[in-house]
């Protein structure tokens, strides 16, 4: 194995460790808030739970901005280093603070430290594991590897959540809570230690060796590569908001609404949307290798503006647990076809300086505006329109969204840095 593909195969270990480190608090913030917070109201300690959990989601774009700095200034495998350092740290920190009935509000104060900062690792951390990943492969494998770096995020969400229900009782949690936390102290360690056997990506060595770092490389993106930021605003809102609805609307709205599903089914739903999000991701990227990226854009968006309305009115018409499952499934192919193509394609849009920086902010507030929101919005929309079909009209307007940042980049000029890429990339012997 040559160093960028040994690169290659760290980078996704560390974007596992990112996502399996978050997932082991995020999915058990209401079991786990009692022993940070005072235990004398129930209900308020849960809504303290789920408020550090937002805290996380909130702190993304501060993190996009520090590590895309970084990451933009002196290298994408510095910004990773700096980043799977510090989420270990925090994480192994969480399994270390005395409980709220030992030190009281201490704890809560400790607790939220540890999430500010892996809140903030965790929003440098996916557009920097993009972008060194796209930048270690030739262009024709780009799609792949990007849709293979998002299910191995995917697959660390799975891994955490297992080992949260393994370890915790929330009836009787001891002292048996914090073992999943110090354990992946150790793995961190290991992967800390491997990070030694990464190489930088060859396009950011060539521009730094030509002196084109900018001072303020975000503010140069403002400047001089608007439409980039804006066309991924819009893309980036796409991929989150379909893989929300597949993995959290469905599961735990809809069929409780409309009769079909238990609270004890949903776990098992969620799962089989995260698994089948996993695997569709990483195919459809290597189809968007095959047909083009844009090409495959292009159809995901028209299937989202005309199919919706069918699914949602047969689930609807049906009303069983297996027009569940189909609507589930259907959606977790939408996330795939969509997510398989869109980080690939908009890295190509954004000049090598600046990238990091770039990506990050947009993807953001992509996320932010329509992705995190999408179960809210199409409850409310439910509501509004006392329609069990509304939901449909979010996902179609999610096509037309799509379609106006692909209309953004129709006559963007792929940034200089593809030819030296592919140039690059054959001495360096990449995959």
């Amino acid at each position: 194995m040559n160093k960028l593909s040994k690169s290659i195969v760290l980078s996704l270990f560390c974007n596992l460790f990112h996502y399996y480190s978050f997932s082991i608090y995020a999915f058990s913030a209401v079991i786990l808030s009692p022993i940070f917070f005072s235990t004398t109201e129930t209900e308020l300690t849960k809504i303290f739970g789920l408020i550090t959990l937002s805290l996380i989601l909130l702190l993304k774009p501060l993190g996009n901005i520090i590590f895309g700095h970084i990451g933009d200034k002196y290298g994408r495998k510095v910004a990773l280093i700096y980043s799977l350092v510090a989420i270990n740290v925090a994480t192994t920190c969480i399994g270390l603070i005395p409980s709220y009935a030992s030190i009281g509000w201490l704890s809560s104060v400790c607790l939220m430290i540890c999430l500010f900062v892996q809140g903030t690792c965790m929003g440098g951390q996916y557009t920097g594991a993009i972008i060194f990943i796209q930048e270690h492969t030739k262009k024709h494998n780009a799609a792949f590897f990007c849709g293979l770096m998002v299910g191995i995020g995917i697959l660390g969400t799975l891994l955490g959540t297992t080992t949260s229900f393994l370890f915790y009782d929330s009836q009787e949690l001891g002292w048996t809570w914090r073992l999943p936390f110090l354990l992946t102290s150790i793995m961190g360690i290991i992967l800390c230690y491997l990070t030694k056997y990464m190489e930088e990506t060859p396009l950011f060595v060539k521009n730094k060796n030509l002196n084109q770092s900018e001072k303020a490389p975000f503010m140069d993106m403002i400047k001089n590569h608007r439409k980039p930021l804006y066309a991924s605003i819009f893309i980036s809102s796409i991929p989150i908001s379909m893989f929300y609805l597949a993995t959290i609307y469905l599961p735990n709205f809809y069929g409780d609404k409309n009769n079909v599903n238990s609270a004890s089914n949903s776990l098992r739903l969620i799962c089989m949307a995260q698994v089948l999000c996993m695997v569709f991701v990483p195919l459809f990227g290597y189809v968007a290798d095959r047909i083009g990226k844009k090409n495959q854009l292009k159809i995901t968006s028209v299937l989202l503006i005309i199919t919706p309305l069918f699914l949602f009115y047969f689930m609807e018409y049906f009303n069983n647990s297996y027009m569940l499952i189909v609507g589930i499934a259907t959606l977790s192919v939408f996330t795939g076809l969509y997510t398989g193509a869109a980080p690939a394609y908009l890295s190509e849009h954004f000049p090598v300086i600046g990238r990091y920086s770039g990506m990050g902010v947009s993807i953001s507030i992509g996320e932010g505006l329509f992705g995190g929101l999408s179960p809210i919005i199409c409850l409310m929309l439910e509501k509004t329109l006392d329609s069990k079909i509304a939901p449909a009209y979010f996902i179609m307007f999610l096509g037309i969204i799509s379609f106006s940042g692909i209309l953004l980049l129709r006559n963007q000029t792929l940034s200089d840095f593809q030819a030296d890429q592919s140039e690059l990339l054959e001495v360096n012997g990449a995959i």
